[in-house]
């Protein structure tokens, strides 16, 4: 199969996200699907008002920025160790400023009985990293190390396509590149571009 066959379709060379349709039960949440470029995040809601982002990487390079560009085939393509990182952040609605380095982010409504539960899952898998927790002030994140390992099939947006999953969403087409297109279109997410004047 043909590169040009093997993109065909609206997915195209990305994952292809159908939000979950919302039942008249279901008390709403909205979370931001970020994208860095090459890497994928989740934002999700707390209930305090706040939101938590976590992202899923390779520990060397993605967590202690140990990034030698000859060690890339070794990094995508073995089995490596992964990291989990995570940062508190100013929900969206309330005009918080975005995350360095974004690029694009995308809000989605999803069942807040699934963010719940993602979220306890999240935490208790940060919770159980081991080694000591890395500050990486490059990035903004907490890192821990992982129990799964990260390659090429397992990577940042792999993870994040996982996570949408588990929040209800369909999610068609390849997830190892951070390329999204979406059915319906979603709407971007609200933070200031510049800080509030004091």
């Amino acid at each position: 199969m043909g590169a040009a066959a093997a993109c065909a379709g609206p997915a195209g060379c990305g994952a292809h996200i159908v939000p979950p349709e919302l039942s008249a039960a279901d008390e709403p949440a909205v979370v931001v699907l970020t994208d860095y470029g090459r890497h994928s995040s989740l934002i999700l809601p707390r209930d305090d008002g706040t939101a938590v982002e976590y992202a899923y990487g390779q520990l060397g390079w993605y967590a202690l920025d140990r990034r030698v560009w000859w060690k890339t085939p070794f990094v995508t393509l073995l089995p490596n160790p992964g990291a989990l990182g995570t940062r508190t952040l100013p929900a969206p609605e309330v005009g918080g400023l975005p995350p360095p380095g974004l690029q694009h982010a995308y809000t989605l409504a999803v069942p807040r009985e699934a963010v719940g539960r993602l979220l306890r899952r999240l935490d208790a898998r940060f919770a159980a990293g081991t080694g000591p927790v890395i500050d990486n002030p490059g990035t903004g994140l907490l890192f821990v190390r992982d129990g799964r390992s990260y390659w090429l099939l397992n990577n940042c947006n792999t993870e994040v396509a996982g996570w949408l999953r588990e929040l209800g969403c369909r999610v068609d087409g390849p997830s190892v590149w951070a390329k999204f297109s979406f059915t319906p279109a979603p709407a971007p997410a609200a933070w200031r571009r510049e800080p509030a004047a004091p």
